[in-house]
């Protein structure tokens, strides 16, 4: 087992995709093959585009606009000056507690880090300015901060370790995961919360440039004529492998070894650099023990754009 003295372990995990409000819910939309690309859902703002057929995406099945204020110490007139991301990331990632089996009491005070992923804060855009006539500033800033998502979490569980929020683009979720291990593994924190939230919230996320023609998004494939928009939200509550061995946990996965790199002086800037990603995955492979040859399943991303079909391309040869 020395292949896992720096491994770590996932204890917990919940999730909220399209069509899917949970980790069951998600393997069935997997297993089965659905197609859960929709348009905006009833009650939520919509937005007409010009030169798009119609306004759809990956969208959250999940009301944004319901939550807890007061099981999540929030007093009503707060809560509603506070990013719906902020109040999902909470919810999932008590949900991860419990599924983890952890009293959120036992950890309390202690060194637990949290780490999360995020791309856009848009819901502030939304206030009509007559509305923010009399808002508490603070108030306001706190409750629609990058920072805040991670800050509000650790506030919440009374968490003193590490609290990251983290914007990388597409990447941004895997970034605050791969932080979150490299603290485990130092020493930082003994427990994590990673995570990441996504909402499409105002129109910005949609440019006719880079939108797909029939709203699917082929990524890799000669055929890639763009991406597709898309929400989620999801938290692994993590330690490390020897840690959940002996305290006996429950270990859902296990992650042998993490890396992270930038695409550096490429063709254009936001063009992938083949050379780059390469040296990431052998830096990962490397760090994980593991052979190439050994890798039976591999889940990546790819921004479905021409761009992406051609960086496809050259890995290939």
């Amino acid at each position: 087992m020395d292949h896992l003295r720096e491994a770590i372990a996932v204890i917990g995990v919940s999730c909220r995709f399209p069509g899917a409000n949970n980790l069951e819910e998600y393997w069935d939309i997997l297993r089965n093959g659905k197609y859960t690309v929709t348009r905006f859902p009833e009650g939520r703002a919509s937005f007409d585009i010009p030169g798009i057929q119609e306004s759809v995406a990956g969208f959250l099945s999940c009301p944004i606009d319901e939550f807890d204020a007061e099981f999540f110490g929030i007093s009503p007139s707060e809560a509603w000056t506070v990013d719906p991301q902020h109040r999902i990331l909470l919810e999932v990632a008590w949900e991860s507690l419990e599924d983890a089996g952890i009293d959120t009491a036992t950890i309390r005070g202690t060194n637990a880090g949290v780490f999360v992923g995020n791309l856009l804060q848009d819901y502030e855009r939304m206030f009509p300015a007559n509305e923010l006539v009399g808002i508490d500033e603070n108030m306001r800033v706190l409750g629609n901060s990058l920072s805040g998502l991670s800050g509000r979490l650790s506030h919440f569980l009374g968490l003193i370790g590490p609290s990251v929020s983290h914007e990388a683009g597409c990447s941004s979720g895997l970034g605050a995961l791969h932080l979150a291990c490299e603290s485990l593994l130092r020493g930082d924190c003994d427990l994590a919360l990673s995570g990441a939230v996504n909402l499409v919230l105002i129109p910005r996320a949609y440019n006719t440039a880079v939108l797909s023609s029939d709203f699917k998004c082929k990524t890799f494939d000669e055929s890639a004529d763009g991406f597709v928009s898309g929400e989620a939200a999801g938290t692994f509550v993590l330690k490390r492998y020897e840690d959940a061995v002996r305290d006996g946990d429950r270990i859902r996965a296990v992650v042998r070894g993490t890396a992270m790199s930038n695409d550096g002086a490429s063709l254009c800037y936001g063009t992938p650099n083949p050379e780059a990603h390469a040296r990431t995955h052998k830096l990962a492979l490397t760090k994980a023990g593991v052979a190439p040859w050994e890798v039976q399943y591999v889940e990546t991303h790819g921004t479905g754009t021409q761009k992406g079909g051609d960086f496809s391309t050259r890995m290939t040869h």
